[in-house]
């Protein structure tokens, strides 16, 4: 009888100390004992490593942080990969973790001069000319021809996919002029009588404003009624400063003008003049 009393002793003892998963945790003590774990969570595994347990880890494959629940945050700015927009960035909360390089208010990825101070109503460039265009929407605004865009993409080595400024795309408007005006198809644009040719176009909900290329002068000209007006050639009064009727076509090929009511604000023979006087009202 004592010899049977004994054994039931030391079977209860053994069971006491059994360790099922073999983490050295004896099973009353291990919080999970079917899954080999650390002494440190009480037997309960951390697979990722990260010294958050699995079963308080959202992300248990992943290396994290126990601020995130033991989720990443990969580029260590504050916002962990699964609520940040640039994991891969440091950047800021108004942003949803993306950056701000230059720091003017507007985020990297939807800003065209990410390492310059710019402003919004130029995309986050200083001005218009450094704004930025497909190639093929310069060729499309100048009414190239296929044979046009042909020639210069090939003299000229540039992609219609490629991604050009707008200071850019106005050397491709003077140019095309030129390569117009040597094989006759514009009739002299730009010393005809009544001719001129639209060189910027200035959009804003307060209106719209363009500086017209004629006889060598720059015409700073405010749209007071038509609609929208876009790059193309021009007929106008130069010598009439009140209201006037102007008539716009964007191409020779254009058969038909389309009538504005303009005036002319102030000319100049120094483009930049006109261009600076347009920044200073906020364009």
């Amino acid at each position: 009888m004592k010899k049977v009393l004994i054994l039931f002793i030391l079977i209860g003892a053994l069971s006491s100390c059994s360790d099922s998963d073999n983490d050295g945790v004896i099973d009353r003590f291990d919080e999970c004992p079917d899954e080999p774990g650390l002494e440190e969570f009480d037997g309960c595994p951390d697979t990722d490593g990260d010294g958050v347990p699995d079963g308080e880890d959202e992300c248990p494959d992943e290396p994290g942080l126990k601020k995130f629940d033991g989720c990443p945050d990969t580029d260590e700015d504050g916002f962990q990969d699964s609520e940040d927009n640039c994991p891969d960035e440091p950047g800021l909360e108004e942003f949803n973790g993306c950056p701000d390089t230059d720091e003017d208010g507007i985020p990297d990825h939807e800003d065209d001069c990410p390492e310059t101070y710019g402003y919004e109503k130029y995309d986050g460039c200083p001005d218009n000319k450094m704004m930025k265009l497909l190639a093929s929407e310069c060729f499309k605004s100048a009414n190239m021809t296929v044979k046009e865009i042909s020639e210069y993409t090939r003299t000229f080595k540039t992609n219609s996919n490629a991604v050009i400024t707008y200071e850019h795309c106005q050397a491709i408007y003077d140019y095309i002029i030129k390569v117009r005006e040597i094989q006759g198809s514009l009739s002299n644009l730009q010393s005809q009588i009544n001719g001129g040719y639209i060189q910027t176009v200035y959009q804003s909900r307060f209106g719209q404003y363009l500086i017209v290329k004629k006889y060598g002068w720059f015409y700073l000209m405010q749209v007071l009624s038509g609609g929208r007006c876009s790059m193309g050639t021009m007929k106008f009064d130069e010598r009439k400063s009140g209201s006037q009727n102007v008539w716009v076509r964007r191409s020779p090929n254009e058969g038909k003008y389309k009538g504005f009511q303009m005036r002319i604000i102030d000319k100049n023979k120094d483009f930049e003049y006109l261009n600076n006087k347009m920044k200073r009202m906020g364009y």
